[in-house]
């Protein structure tokens, strides 16, 4: 799974995201991205799906699911993302990712 970083407004903070999944609607890119490390990446690195079976503060916290849009010119080299808030476009977007969004159990609220 693919982590990538973004520069926020300020210029010098940042945050780490793993993309889920990517679409286009209307000429604009999105990203499915979550803030916690799938469960499938953890299988990986060797850490068994139920962690170390200790419950713990951070294996009960969900982490976040963000979608997100380039509002970047068609010109710009760099992508400018931001987060989508709109109800309509989230709806439209959503539909884009259902099968993603189905596959890892996320209730999207919509």
């Amino acid at each position: 799974m693919e982590k990538i970083s973004f520069v926020l407004d300020d210029g010098k903070t940042s945050a780490s995201f793993y993309v889920l999944d990517r679409a286009v609607l209307g000429g604009r890119d999105y990203l499915l991205v979550t803030d916690t490390a799938p469960e499938e990446e953890e299988a990986e690195a060797g850490v068994p799906a139920g962690g170390s079976g200790a419950a713990s503060a951070a294996d009960e916290e969900e982490g976040i699911v963000l979608v997100l849009k380039d509002t970047a010119d068609a010109a710009s080299d760099e992508a400018a993302y931001e987060i989508v808030e709109d109800d309509d476009e989230l709806s439209a977007v959503c539909a884009l990712f259902k099968d993603t969004i189905e596959e890892l159990g996320i209730d999207t609220g919509l």
